[in-house]
């Protein structure tokens, strides 16, 4: 039985194709399809009741700390507060803030929680505010500011500049960092070996060029880290590597692996670093 006052569906192949009301009978709702509708075969019916069911979205987990890194956490704000260069500081809850910032003059994107917190620079420090994105002098003056905050218990990510309104005006620099886990230890310690220029924790934006494959994984760039290693090579070709650099690639990965622990290489090849892509990167996991 249908009346005016019932929603009537009509389907075809599992889809509705429509849904109205008004029809007064059964006859109706088929001469309706009849007269309407191109060839095929039609499912009608109505709903006797229909009900309503909000699915609540999860909050986002919040960031976790042990207590050694709930200290370090204490000390960068304190020493950030304390601070003349510095207007404001602050942590990022959750892992899902997306940070876009520049790292080694080039663009990047952090968007798994690799960024805790951020460190607005007082502008009146630079000449003319916002620096460039592409400025080396600039970021090693910007690299200089975190330094004096992190006290050696957060690494460097990156930084802004902008203005906050059209018009050239109210410009700000902020800085991102990551307060040091004890998990990651071990890619620290690399990172501070003198045949490393800097890591990389993301490739978002970096666009790497893998030259050689020598992981076991299938997956296209499945490292965790970019190793950027103090190697460079001028050449003409993408897809290849001067024998005399490979050799000295080679030793490295080889000092490595006899120095520590639970490191695999993914491929060997270039990566963008300071507007050079004849720069060596190792695409590195930790197990």
């Amino acid at each position: 039985m249908v009346s005016e006052d019932d929603t009537v569906f009509i389907i075809q192949s599992g889809n509705i194709v429509r849904t109205d009301t008004g029809f007064d009978s059964e006859s109706d709702v088929k001469d309706y399809i009849d007269d309407n509708l191109p060839p095929g075969d039609y499912e009608y019916g109505v709903f006797n009741s229909v009900g309503e069911r909000i699915v609540e979205e999860e909050p986002p987990e919040k960031k976790t700390y042990n207590d050694d890194e709930k200290e370090r956490v204490k000390n960068v704000r304190h020493e950030a507060e304390e601070n003349d260069k510095i207007d404001s500081v602050s942590f990022y809850d959750t892992d899902e803030q997306v940070v876009r910032c520049s790292i080694h003059q080039q663009n990047i994107q952090y968007k798994k929680g690799e960024v805790d917190f951020n460190l607005y620079i007082d502008t009146s420090l630079f000449d003319d505010p916002p620096v460039s994105t592409i400025d080396r002098e600039v970021e090693e003056e910007i690299i200089d500011i975190f330094e004096s905050v992190s006290c050696g218990v957060a690494t460097y990510m990156g930084y802004e500049s902008s203005y906050a309104k059209r018009g050239r005006r109210d410009p700000y620099v902020v800085i991102y960092g990551r307060v040091h886990r004890d998990d990651e230890e071990l890619i620290r310690r690399i990172g501070e070996e003198d045949y490393v220029q800097t890591i990389i924790r993301s490739s978002e934006n970096i666009t790497p060029v893998p030259i050689y494959d020598i992981g076991e994984q299938e997956d296209y760039l499945p490292e965790d880290y970019i190793l950027v290693l103090n190697i460079d090579t001028v050449t003409d070709s993408f897809d290849h590597i001067p024998d005399s650099q490979m050799n000295d690639v080679e030793e490295i990965l080889d000092r490595i692996k006899d120095e520590y622990d639970g490191v695999e290489f993914d491929w060997i090849g270039r990566v963008p670093f300071r507007k050079d892509y004849s720069t060596i990167g190792v695409g590195l996991s930790v197990n």
